[in-house]
């Protein structure tokens, strides 16, 4: 059970991609073991996010629904919102600014 008002926060940079989904994951996961009731996950340094690198938000999600915590991205690159808007991971991750009524553009 999470503890009430924890919130823990994981800082991304670089390229999450098909190398680096699987530590990625286990980043966030990591996270999740604390108990916190909201993972930040702070995507203000992540330059590229791939299709095949958001596997390891899907496994994030999985494990945060488990735990009863929530899953928050934050600061993350107009580029990278397309990449999981365009997965439906909008739908289960929040990402402020963005709700599917109004998807990103493309530029």
């Amino acid at each position: 059970m999470p503890a009430p008002g924890r919130r823990a926060v994981v800082h991304l940079r670089g390229e999450i991609n098909v190398r680096t989904a699987e530590r990625t994951a286990w980043l966030l996961v990591e996270a999740l073991r604390t108990e916190p009731a909201v993972l930040e996950v702070d995507m203000a340094q992540v330059t590229h996010l791939s299709a095949a690198g958001t596997m390891a938000f899907f496994a994030a999600v999985k494990n945060a629904r488990a735990s009863g915590a929530r899953l928050i991205v934050t600061h993350a690159r107009p580029h990278v919102r397309r990449v999981l808007y365009r997965l439906g991971l909008v739908r289960v991750l929040t990402v402020p600014g963005e709700d599917d009524s109004d998807p990103p553009t493309s530029q």
